[in-house]
């Protein structure tokens, strides 16, 4: 993944269940899912 100044990327972490510890996992998305997600997700402070 490449980043260039001003651009915007959508990150998504999935979490898993794991046999003995927890599995992370991230992920890049499409813009418009981004858009989608982001414009529905409640961000508290």
């Amino acid at each position: 993944m490449t980043a260039n100044a001003g651009d915007i990327i959508f990150l998504q972490q999935v979490a898993e269940m794991g046999i003995v510890m927890a599995k992370k996992s991230v992920f890049q998305l499409p813009d418009y899912e981004g858009n989608i997600k982001s414009s529905t997700s409640i961000l508290e402070l």
